[in-house]
């Protein structure tokens, strides 16, 4: 057999060849030093990878615990639970200055959306009285 490229072994020590691949290849490689030398080299960066992944993933989950152990505490800290609701707390509630921005242009378009409207239909009946 012709030696494969050098993705394919690679891929082979990743697993990301299909299943009949995976056979063929594992066969030339008993007889194929070359070949040999470049898979374990994929091989040894593939389990440092693995070894990599497991301390992110350990971090992310103890960052992640510290994080939902802390929430609570600055939820706590923003809603103003325990005083009663005043116009800055429920601004707070609503949101930033650019929502209540959105909120304010929203309902001034749709006041006059609303006026232009009413003024048209009056137009149209009045019109149509004649």
């Amino acid at each position: 057999m012709k030696c494969p490229t050098e993705d394919k072994l690679i891929q082979l020590a990743f697993g990301l060849n299909p299943e009949g691949e995976i056979h063929v290849l594992a066969d030339h490689l008993r007889s194929c030093a070359a070949c040999g030398k470049v898979y374990e080299s994929a091989r040894e960066t593939e389990q440092l990878f693995d070894q990599a992944h497991e301390h992110l993933n350990a971090d992310h989950e103890a960052s992640k615990a510290q994080l939902l152990k802390s929430l609570p505490e600055s939820v706590a800290q923003k809603s103003n639970r325990g005083t009663a609701l005043t116009l800055f707390s429920f601004f707070q509630w609503i949101g930033d200055t650019t929502m209540q921005s959105r909120i304010l242009a929203g309902g001034l378009v749709g006041t006059i959306l609303f006026f232009a409207a009413f003024i048209l239909l009056n137009t149209n009946s009045s019109n149509s009285k004649i």
